[in-house]
């Protein structure tokens, strides 16, 4: 679809007439739990960790090729991970929540809604440290540490972690 670039200072962009699409982790299959998070860093960081993972390009695009995927794969359960991210003084909306003031937790529940019915369950998680899910990791979140924060979400025994 295209190709993403990052420089050592942070600004990233795509090569000319390089289109969004998902990145996910070569353990993609049938059955099973996948994540579901924004961007390539946070995917990266939970392939880091084992899981399967599906990364969207943004809070809120990929959508249909997200769709797609996850009714060829029909996992059991799609953990997304919000990113924490915004500001708390709306002017557009009276919740706090929505793209203009919390554009990564909008995206995470959005996103949620698009592939419910699609999978067995689907939890929203919130990273406990930091913006994203790299930080939380990057701050000690193990493997551990987001299964129990599923787990207390679902309320019942460990996620499967395939």
């Amino acid at each position: 679809i295209g190709i993403r670039l990052r420089n050592l200072k942070g600004k990233k962009w795509a090569v000319l007439g390089s289109k969004s699409g998902l990145f996910f982790s070569p353990s993609i299959g049938s059955g099973g739990t996948v994540w579901c998070v924004e961007g390539p860093t946070s995917s990266a960081a939970l392939v880091s960790l084992g899981f399967s993972v599906i990364g969207r390009p943004s809070n809120s695009a990929g959508r249909d090729h997200l769709i797609g995927l996850v009714k060829q794969i029909r996992p059991d359960t799609i953990v997304v991970v919000s990113e924490m991210d915004g500001r708390d003084d709306c002017s557009f909306c009276q919740d706090n929540l929505c793209q203009h003031c919390r554009p990564g937790e909008w995206g995470a529940y959005i996103t949620a809604a698009a592939i419910d019915g699609l999978a067995g369950r689907v939890v929203v998680i919130h990273p406990m440290i930091g913006k994203d899910v790299r930080d939380w990791i990057n701050a000690g979140a193990t493997r551990d540490t987001l299964l129990e924060c599923v787990n207390a979400q679902v309320g019942q025994g460990q996620a499967d972690p395939s």
